[in-house]
């Protein structure tokens, strides 16, 4: 399974129709936790090519991101800081940037998000670098994307429970997925190949409506 997908209530619904029109109006926190990359880090630290360039304690802990994948203890902490299930999503193939627009996507929301915000780790930009991959693309399993309406709050409980947790950006009203790099902001792309492994888009410009 390469995502596990939360935020599908039925369209018909206008309750939650509602309640999700006020929760975007309000421009809630995108938190992060853990690392992103740290499942293809750990891939990538087993090719062959990477030891002629680094060290072997360097890859050792790269590979060692292997058992940093279980969101379980994410999750009850999420539970436990008053996030629902419907308010998390779990990442994998595609990474931070497929997992942003499927939850804008799901929630016919923009967002603005800082991109040197997003927690990477050491490994993975030298090796993202050395392999010429995007690590904001790479395979981010291990990682939940919350909307929280008081993600600084929601960081700390997370860190207090052991788990490395960052605020980085919010969801706004509209459709401007906006990141920010510095003075630079570009727009969010349609992880057209991701999409496409998970059978949710087929060719055209918007993804296919849950049923």
């Amino acid at each position: 399974m390469l995502w596990s997908m939360r935020l599908r209530p039925p369209a018909s619904n206008p309750a939650y129709s509602m309640e999700k029109q006020i929760l975007i109006d309000s421009r809630p926190d995108l938190v992060v936790t853990k690392w992103c990359g740290l499942k293809q880090t750990a891939l990538l630290a087993r090719d062959e090519r990477a030891a002629q360039r680094f060290p072997e304690h360097f890859l050792r802990t790269a590979r060692s991101f292997d058992t940093m994948l279980s969101t379980e203890e994410d999750k009850k902490t999420a539970l436990t800081a008053g996030i629902s299930e419907d308010e998390w999503l779990e990442l994998g193939s595609g990474g931070i940037l497929a997992g942003l627009w499927i939850l804008c996507e799901r929630l016919h929301a923009g967002m603005r998000v800082n991109l040197k915000d997003i927690p990477l780790r050491q490994e993975t930009i030298e090796l993202a670098n050395y392999f010429d991959r995007n690590p904001y693309e790479m395979n981010a399993l291990g990682c939940l994307l919350i909307a929280a309406a008081d993600g600084g709050r929601l960081a700390r409980v997370m860190q207090q429970n052991g788990i490395e947790a960052r605020v980085i950006g919010c969801l706004q009203s509209g459709r401007r997925r906006e990141l920010i790099n510095g003075e630079e902001i570009r727009y969010l792309d349609m992880p057209r190949q991701t999409l496409r492994e998970m059978g949710l888009w087929n060719g055209k410009e918007r993804m296919p409506q849950q049923k």
